[in-house]
Parts: structure tokens; sequence; C-alpha cells
């Protein structure tokens, strides 16, 4: 309780971003810490300490911390705090919610950058079969380029057989950029 209150009403920016990271650290759900993580990220004065709420939630064991960092990646006016939520969703576990909600943003968000992010989150989720069926759809969308070139670097970061047969699949397309950055790839 008494880091929850210094998290919402201390004057010094630096003390509430100490108290949200160790409410982070409890790597407690409880409703208090969600609510104080979910509050600071949206109605904080600073933007470091939005930015540090979103990474806090990332180090809670919960689902429900998913769908607060969704919410932030949705809603959130500020592209710094967005990307820092969408990072943070590769840290939550269980991790399949977390891996459902970076596919949602990597397909739906407005902002590029955001998707991109999101394609590298899913990388460092540590569910490389989920990701590589993941991507073998997204090469097989209207996705932009940049999305599918993406898509191609994080199956390159993945070190998975399914990955490498999606990347030789993919090697052998007839889409030139996409072929030739495949082949690279294997060739990593």
């Amino acid at each position: 309780r008494i880091v929850a209150r210094l998290a919402r009403n201390a004057p010094d920016p630096f003390v509430r971003i100490e108290a949200l990271e160790s409410l982070g650290d409890l790597h407690d759900a409880r409703v208090e810490a969600l609510a104080v993580l979910s509050e600071a990220a949206f109605r904080d004065p600073d933007l470091d300490v939005q930015v540090k709420a979103a990474e806090a939630l990332g180090d809670l064991d919960a689902p429900q911390a998913v769908e607060q960092l969704a919410r932030i990646v949705s809603m959130h006016r500020d592209l710094r705090v967005q990307i820092a939520a969408t990072e943070a969703l590769a840290d939550v576990h269980p991790q399949e919610p977390a891996v459902r909600a970076l596919q949602r943003i990597v397909l739906s968000h407005p902002e590029m950058r955001v998707r991109m992010e999101a394609m590298e989150a899913l990388a460092d989720t540590g569910e490389p079969r989920l990701v590589a069926d993941f991507i073998k759809e997204v090469l097989g969308s209207n996705a932009s380029l940049e999305v599918k070139l993406e898509a191609l670097e994080t199956l390159g970061d993945l070190a998975d057989e399914a990955g490498v047969a999606l990347l030789r699949h993919v090697a052998a397309s007839n889409e030139r950029m996409l072929r030739e950055k495949a082949g690279e790839l294997l060739e990593d």
C-alpha cells in the first residue's frame, strides 16, 4: 500500500518511477497493482513515468496485464508509451494471450513503428511455433511490404526449424523483395 501511494502521490517523478518499478518487480497482479500501473500509464503528468508504468505492467505475471497493455497500445496518445507497452507484452506470462495481442497490433495498429515493434516483440516471446504460424499468415495477407519484411526478420530471429522451412519457401517465391530478404536471412 505504501508503494502504491508513492506511485500515485510522490511529488518527485523519480520516486514515482521507483515505486512503479517496485510494483512490477513484485510480479503480483493484485487489482491494486494493475490499477496503479494502468492509471500511471495514462494519467501521470510525466511522460517518463507513463513509460515506466507500461514497462512495469509487463513484469506482472497475469493475463489481466495483457489486457491493460493492449489498451495502452490502442488508446494512449503518445507513441513512446505505446511502444513501451508493445515491448512489455513480450515479458508477460502466460505468453499465449500476449502473443495474440501482439498479432492484433501487427495487423491493425495505425502506426507503422508500433507494428514493427510488435513484430520484434513476437520474436522475444519464446513461442516460436505460434509466431511462425502467424508470420505465415502475414506473408500470405495484404499486409504492407514493410510489415512483411519485418515479419521475415522476425522469422530469422526465431532460429526454429519451422521458421527456416518458411524462409526457404519464401526464398523460392515470386515476390522479388521478399525472396531476396529470405535468401539473406538463410545465408546468416
